[in-house]
């Protein structure tokens, strides 16, 4: 007997199919056996009698690909006179097999297809690398399934993220807490979005214009949990590095100080920083003259340098601050204006 396969992608290096066929001949002799079908739609020979056939399993396919079960079953019927008999014995209809997507190749299914195999008579060897290659192929899809979703959401919360932006530099026009006795105009503030962090959603860079020295002239925002909040407060303005860092710095009449951060998972840690105090005889003792910081900053006398909060020598603070600085990223803020909002945020 001769079936009519339609498969996609099947081929003769691929396992047979597995046909599972009951009934009784026509001597009344129970049938109930497993025929393997080849791609040419060989494998099975019955004596007289009408059939039930159904297939019991994916074939094992080379690529790792599985074929779902059909419902369908399949009348078979094998003449008893010679003179009814045709040249070619065919079913009344094709084997019609349809590809599973492979995220839905499950343990069950894909053991089903190799044990099938291996009853078969494939070689146990060949049969492992075509389970193998299921495997795979499903560990595939699921990953690609997984950073599929995680594109989708990570597009949702940069796109809700300028929106929120865009609503909070349009609500404070008259007055926004730059610090607890300092309010300032947000329509007289710049502005640009950057993600320093990397997760694919902006941080938002707002300058004032109106603050003095001492309060700081920028302020880096975020958009987390549905809500825009304060990220990190700059003394006087941020450096802002490819790493991911930022370099938080503040200058005053006796020295000045410089704080390196990372920003993860809403959060900004402070992972090394410097003191420097002017030179006086008397004073505070220097441990470090001539000091040149990787981000750019140069000072005469260091008094301390920590990192994650504990005190370090130069080398270790050095190699610290360079994997830090690595390179400057210098965003251009713009004015607060319904048409810059348009432009940056859409």
């Amino acid at each position: 007997m001769t079936f009519t396969i339609q498969a996609d992608g099947y081929t003769a290096d691929d396992g047979p199919i597995p046909l599972h066929i009951i009934d009784t001949d026509l001597d009344g002799n129970a049938v109930d056996t497993t025929a393997y079908i080849a791609a040419d739609g060989t494998g099975t020979e019955l004596s007289a009698g009408s059939y039930t056939a159904s297939v019991a399993a994916s074939p094992l396919m080379q690529d790792g690909s599985l074929y779902a079960v059909p419902d369908a079953s399949h009348a078979l019927r094998i003449p008893e006179s010679d003179d009814e008999m045709p040249e070619e014995v065919t079913p009344d209809q094709p084997i019609a097999l349809t590809k599973l997507d492979a995220s839905a190749e499950t343990d069950e299914l894909i053991d089903a297809a190799y044990q099938a195999a291996i009853a078969s008579g494939m070689d146990s060897g060949k049969a492992s690398v075509y389970q193998q290659a299921a495997k795979q192929k499903r560990t595939d899809a699921e990953a690609a399934q997984q950073a599929a979703a995680q594109k989708a959401a990570t597009e949702k919360a940069a796109s809700d993220a300028h929106e929120a932006y865009s609503a909070f530099l349009s609500q404070f026009t008259d007055s926004y807490q730059w610090r607890d006795d300092k309010g300032v105009s947000l329509s007289e503030c710049k502005f640009v979005v950057i993600d320093i962090d990397g997760d694919g959603v902006d941080e938002l860079l707002l300058e004032s214009t109106e603050t003095s020295h001492a309060d700081g002239y920028q302020q880096l925002l975020q958009y987390r949990n549905g809500a825009v909040s304060l990220l990190l407060r700059g003394s006087e303005s941020f450096k802002i590095f490819k790493s991911g860092a930022v370099l938080n710095t503040f200058v005053a009449t006796g020295g000045s100080n410089g704080w390196y951060y990372t920003i993860a998972k809403g959060t900004a840690t402070k992972v090394a920083e410097y003191i420097t105090e002017y030179d006086e005889e008397g004073t505070t003792p220097m441990k470090y003259h001539s000091f040149f910081d990787p981000g750019g900053m140069s000072w005469s006398n260091v008094i301390s340098l920590k990192a994650t909060g504990q005190e370090i020598d130069l080398d270790t603070y050095l190699a610290t601050a360079r994997k830090l600085a690595d390179a400057d990223i210098t965003p251009e803020t713009v004015q607060n204006t319904a048409e810059n909002r348009q432009k940056l945020l859409g």
